[in-house]
């Protein structure tokens, strides 16, 4: 079964997993900068992540293909942003699900899906103080002993 979603973006799923025509204007804004590598980033760390990322997507995928069905925003949207930066950032399968709670949190309340009220503003705060403590930990670890993951590259 071959699943396509096309938004104005040109972000496709297709069977192989998402495509995107972002390769290209990455190459570009490279070349802007005068070489391969854009912050420690380079074409090669990009390119290690795309089987990884179409893997992830179409393990989200496949009860579509099961069950003829799925709940697209709860079982997809949902969690392959945060799975895709997890993977980007080389944060631990262990602490996925805390990375993705938080990151959910802070989306819905800074991307406006939810009320602003006092009670859900302390709850994005507190995601954010999380995962900022989170990343100290983790970025100490990254100086420490690189890893071939976006936060290394850009140390």
């Amino acid at each position: 079964m071959v699943i396509k979603l096309r938004e104005p973006s040109g972000v496709g799923i297709t069977d192989t997993g998402i495509e995107h025509g972002g390769a290209a204007a990455v190459r570009n804004q490279l070349s802007e900068f005068g070489g391969d590598v854009f912050y420690g980033i380079s074409m090669d760390m990009i390119n290690h992540f795309i089987p990884h990322i179409r893997k992830m997507s179409q393990d989200l995928l496949n009860p579509l293909e099961a069950n003829g069905e799925m709940e697209f925003v709860t079982e997809v949207a949902r969690v392959l942003p945060s799975g895709v930066l997890a993977e980007l950032f080389g944060i631990p399968e262990e602490d996925r699900e805390l990375f993705r709670q938080c990151s959910n949190t802070m989306t819905g309340f800074f991307g406006g899906s939810v009320e602003y009220t006092n009670p859900v503003a302390m709850e994005a705060n507190a995601a954010a103080v999380t995962l900022r403590e989170y990343f100290r930990g983790v970025l100490e670890d990254r100086r420490k002993d690189p890893q071939q993951d976006f936060l290394s590259g850009m140390l």
